[in-house]
């Protein structure tokens, strides 16, 4: 697209596209996951939205964007389906747990609470507080953005978040621990990080889809 050249493509039929190769994906990779239609096209319209708009966000103001239209709806690398799928996994441990033990968000605030660090080893406390520490970084990288009226800073901010977090996940589970103090704590930082994404995608814009 080109404004000199009077060159452009409509914000509806991009969406569509990316609706439609998202749409592809949960038809090859999660049919039976996802077996309604209705819920796939809703599912696959949210991640086009999240595609589009964390795409756009992730440059500098001053930068020449070449839109790549599988980059920006990979599940893979800093896009929005990244994102959508790091905040859908957190919530679906919490679906597993209510499952199998009755747990619910309803009372999680005592569990945050209730808390500690000293439940863990000195080494593994401290990548459990980072995560926390990074996390309580949100209110300064939203002041930047705003003074500096870039927003990539928070899109990117959030991108590295997320990706330490899904690390962090893979390397202290839940489902598998069977400390009550380290669960706890574990359960209260899954808790912390869905708040975080829940604000930074009403930040930038992007929905999330209860299911991916």
């Amino acid at each position: 697209m080109s404004g000199r050249r009077g060159i452009g493509v409509k914000a509806e039929d991009l969406l569509k596209a990316l609706a439609t190769r998202a749409h592809e994906r949960i038809v090859r990779e999660r049919a039976d996951a996802i077996p309604d239609e209705k819920d796939r096209s809703r599912i696959a319209a949210q991640i086009a939205v999240g595609a589009l708009r964390y795409y756009m966000l992730r440059f500098t103001r001053n930068r020449v964007i070449a839109f790549d239209l599988e980059d920006a709806i990979a599940f893979e690398g800093e896009t929005g389906p990244y994102l959508q799928y790091a905040a859908v996994r957190s919530t679906n441990i919490f679906n597993k747990l209510g499952a199998r033990e009755g747990f619910s968000r309803e009372g999680i605030d005592a569990r945050i609470d209730a808390a500690s660090f000293g439940a863990l080893e000195p080494e593994d406390a401290l990548e459990h507080w980072q995560i926390v520490r990074e996390m309580a970084r949100l209110d300064e990288i939203i002041e930047q953005a705003a003074a500096s009226l870039e927003m990539s800073l928070l899109a990117r901010y959030v991108f590295s978040v997320a990706q330490r977090f899904s690390a962090f996940y893979h390397r202290y589970p839940i489902l598998h621990e069977t400390d009550p103090g380290r669960r706890t704590l574990r359960i209260a930082l899954h808790e912390i990080f869905l708040r975080f994404m829940d604000r930074s995608f009403e930040l930038m814009g992007l929905p999330l889809p209860e299911r991916m």
